[in-house]
């Protein structure tokens, strides 16, 4: 067996490991400026180190007979072993992972979806030749989006929550004018709330403007915000203090209860896990006299702990729905400690908590989004069941529509 193939599989292989190190290690580190040599010393010691020992000494015996599946001393048959075991890992890990990603289904509570891919006319390309077919970084899709929210009362039915995450202000990024037609896009639909799950910004100097564009979005009963990575690992009181300058509210480990016909609704925030610190859940989730409760977060792996503390909906960001997609396989990367289990879409946590996870508006590491179009994520909730003059209403069953055309509908 030729030694270049041993040298292919040697590769991918410790490719792989190394995309399941910054899967689950790299991307999910709440100290910002660390990043750089973290993922500088886990890239050569899984990926390049291997393989320049693998280079240097090829002609070695030991290693030349490994590498052509051939071992004849007890040295390569320790490299041989060692080679088959991750060959071995690669396979059952990549099975492991489709096999995952295949069983992946949207929650049973989603009544209706409907997907409006709006004319833009500031759509920017940012890759070249024939990979801007697959460049999604300004196909923005509105998705409306019926669920049904356990425990949610009735006297709260189609409230409706614009969510809008992971903007990520950059004016470097030339998505300016591109952000500015989302604020538009968004207003159009009149949402009741607007939720901000965090990514203001990617630096320090860009937080005024990247607020005051925040600002913009317009909402009957207020706009509400928490803060993600990117916030903290720029200047999160600036954040803070740039917000409180402003008609939203910062809900990082508090609630605000609104009130409607003698039922209570909650809805609360946490920057869980990057603030630093641990929120207290049971004060935070409780339910006491609410009905309902609402979790924003930026990042889904909140939900299970939010689920088991009373949450009955999490609204998160953060993954970008991997921002860079293969067509069928899906995202390749997802920045999280649950991996692809939360990427993008409504998933039942448990029985009576739900989460939506949004793709995000904006771009993060590399500058552009191959095959995962952005989202504003219009939320409309329901009861249960819906009072009305005769009887109980119940729900239609789901139906979900993909819709494209030019305009937004009515």
């Amino acid at each position: 067996m030729s030694p270049i193939f041993g040298y292919v599989l040697m590769l991918v292989s410790l490719l792989h490991l190394w995309l399941q190190g910054v899967n689950r290690h790299y991307l999910h580190l709440p100290q910002g400026p660390q990043k750089g040599p973290l993922m500088l010393g886990w890239f050569a010691c899984s990926f390049l180190l291997p393989s320049l020992l693998i280079a240097l000494f090829r002609e070695w015996p030991p290693v030349a007979e490994a590498l052509s599946f051939a071992p004849y001393s007890f040295p390569s048959m320790i490299i041989f072993s060692a080679t088959l075991a991750l060959h071995a890992f690669t396979v059952v890990r990549c099975g492991m992972w489709m096999g995952k990603r295949a069983r992946l289904r949207n929650s049973s509570h989603v009544q209706s979806e409907e997907v409006t891919i709006p004319r833009l006319e500031n759509r920017v390309t940012k890759l070249p030749g024939v990979f801007a077919a697959l460049d999604t970084t300004t196909a923005l899709e509105v998705i409306r989006r019926d669920i049904v929210v356990p425990d949610f009362p009735p006297e709260f039915d189609s409230l409706t929550i614009a969510q809008v995450s992971d903007l990520h202000f950059d004016p470097r990024s030339g998505l300016v004018d591109y952000l500015e037609e989302v604020v538009e896009i968004t207003n159009a639909l009149r949402p009741d709330i607007v939720v901000f799950t965090g990514d203001f910004v990617n630096a320090a100097r860009h937080i005024r403007r990247s607020v005051s564009l925040h600002e913009r979005f317009h909402a009957r009963l207020g706009k509400f915000a928490v803060l993600g990575n990117h916030d903290y690992w720029t200047r999160p009181e600036r954040v803070k203090e740039a917000l409180g300058r402003t008609d939203i509210v910062y809900l990082g480990g508090s609630r605000r209860t609104f009130s409607r016909g003698g039922r209570n609704l909650v809805l609360a925030g946490t920057d869980h896990p990057w603030s630093g610190c641990e929120d207290d859940w049971r004060v935070l989730l409780r339910k006491g006299s609410a009905d309902c409760v609402i979790l924003i977060s930026h990042a889904p792996e909140v939900a299970p702990i939010a689920a088991r503390h009373g949450a009955n909906l999490v609204l998160s960001g953060h993954c970008h729905g991997g921002q860079v997609c293969l067509p069928i396989v899906g995202p390749i990367i997802v920045p999280s400690k649950l991996g692809h289990r939360f990427t993008s879409g409504v998933y039942d946590v448990t029985p009576d908590c739900l989460l939506n996870v949004s793709r995000g508006i904006g771009v993060s590491t590399g500058g552009f989004r191959l095959h995962c179009p952005p989202e504003v994520t219009l939320l409309r909730l329901r009861a249960s069941f819906c009072e009305a003059t005769v009887g109980a209403v119940r729900p239609a069953r789901a139906r979900l529509v993909s819709l494209r055309s030019a305009e937004l509908p009515a």
